[in-house]
């Protein structure tokens, strides 16, 4: 094992240690936001349009970094936080269709990642906070949502967790009701986790979700998450194909699908014998 991988491999471990020893105190970050509003039938719509307009003024649209300072002291940041404390009282189980809770999760995940970030007051790497994903929740329905429960559970059809190797979600979890399946391989692309390496902050709307995903995937795979050798016949790989293989069935199969057009391309289509290698991955605040 390089020392690159058995570096990563510790940070993984000790994103889910807290977890496993039982040190996990949730840490809801709405619990205390005072709420606009009743919790209404368009708390989706506009919890998307607040976390949009925070990206918005905040984001660099270029590299998709964030500046957490600005977002913190931007009206909208305010405007979402008391938007926030309304999705206690919201019960998800009333968006209609698949593609309008894939949407709603999504926006949800990545906003609370933001929210976790500048409330927490994470500097160089959200690996400063203990069980970052386990822990920062938001309050749904009644219930707390962890950052994995969101991906792990709800968004990945409660499969296997790729470091416990099991669903994280039990057989009476309340929170099963909300499980979407199949999974969408894709929406690994449109999760931002605050990390340099994770997909830049965008927000996702039903009517447009299968197209916006595509266009996820399109740019994380053409804008760095995938190296390919041609000389060398080698294709490097974002980790997240390593930690999620089983959700893209062939990752190389599914890379092809997305690639642009050019020699790279035409190298997975019409090659059985290329090496799949993975990159680095940044840990590094997506600053």
């Amino acid at each position: 094992m390089s020392r690159m991988r058995a570096r990563e491999l510790s940070i993984l471990l000790r994103r889910f240690a807290d977890h496993a020893l039982g040190r996990d105190r949730t840490l809801v970050l709405n619990r205390d936001a005072p709420a606009s509003a009743p919790a209404g039938p368009d708390v989706a719509g506009h919890l998307k349009a607040l976390v949009g307009a925070v990206a918005a003024e905040a984001s660099d649209p270029a590299s998709g970094r964030l500046d957490y300072g600005r977002a913190r002291g931007n009206p909208a940041y305010a405007r979402y936080r008391q938007r926030a404390g309304t999705l206690h009282a919201f019960d998800p189980g009333t968006l209609a269709g698949r593609d309008a809770r894939l949407a709603f999760w999504i926006n949800l995940y990545n906003a609370l990642v933001i929210d976790a970030v500048i409330q927490l007051g994470v500097r160089t790497s959200v690996m400063e906070v203990p069980g970052f994903f386990w822990r920062v929740a938001y309050g749904v329905g009644g219930v707390a949502y962890s950052l994995d429960d969101i991906e792990q559970g709800v968004l990945r059809g409660n499969a296997d967790h790729p470091i416990l190797r099991r669903p994280l979600l039990g057989q009476h979890d309340p929170r099963r009701r909300q499980v979407i399946e199949p999974p969408d391989a894709r929406v690994h692309f449109a999760l931002t986790c605050a990390t340099r390496s994770c997909p830049p902050v965008r927000v996702y709307d039903a009517p447009h979700i299968d197209r916006q995903l595509d266009l996820a995937a399109w740019n994380f795979i053409n804008g760095g998450g995938v190296e390919v050798d041609l000389d060398r016949r080698i294709v490097r790989l974002s980790q997240i194909f390593r930690w999620y293989a089983r959700d893209f069935g062939s990752p190389l199969e599914f890379v092809a699908r997305y690639l642009a057009d050019g020699p790279e391309k035409s190298l997975l289509q019409e090659s059985s014998d290329l090496t799949a290698d993975y990159l680095p991955y940044d840990w590094r605040l997506n600053v």
